[in-house]
């Protein structure tokens, strides 16, 4: 985790993560689909380890747009590939719903990158 101390080394650690992204974004540039460029940047963040509390802001404090390479605490991708609903509204729900969910800091886990459908039946 990043955190302040002393400036140089600081600075040094902020470069690199910085440039990282940055170089991750310039080369997704040369695919010509937005999901292509999207599958290139999250598969070269795979398996980063999840940590608590890694934004910043909240209910009572003003948010920041936060990037990070070394960490994350929540989902950060989502999207409905295929669907019979019928109904984009609930689709769009579905998928902010599940942008919400947040894991429990656990140290044992390793990380995955995976499919999960969601089935509905008739009532």
């Amino acid at each position: 985790m990043l955190a302040p101390g002393s400036g140089a080394a600081w600075a040094a650690k902020i470069g690199a993560r910085s440039a990282l992204i940055e170089r991750l974004i310039r080369d997704s540039r040369a695919l010509p689909k937005v999901s292509q460029r999207i599958d290139f940047i999250s598969g070269k963040l795979l398996g980063i380890r999840y940590q608590a509390n890694t934004l910043i802001g909240g209910p009572k404090h003003p948010e920041k747009f936060v990037v990070r390479d070394d960490a994350f605490d929540c989902v950060t991708f989502c999207e409905v590939v295929s669907s019979e609903l019928n109904d984009p509204e609930l689709e769009r729900g579905l998928v902010q719903r599940v942008l919400q969910f947040q894991f429990e800091v656990r140290d044992d886990v390793e990380a995955i990158t995976t499919t999960k459908p969601i089935d509905f039946f008739p009532a």
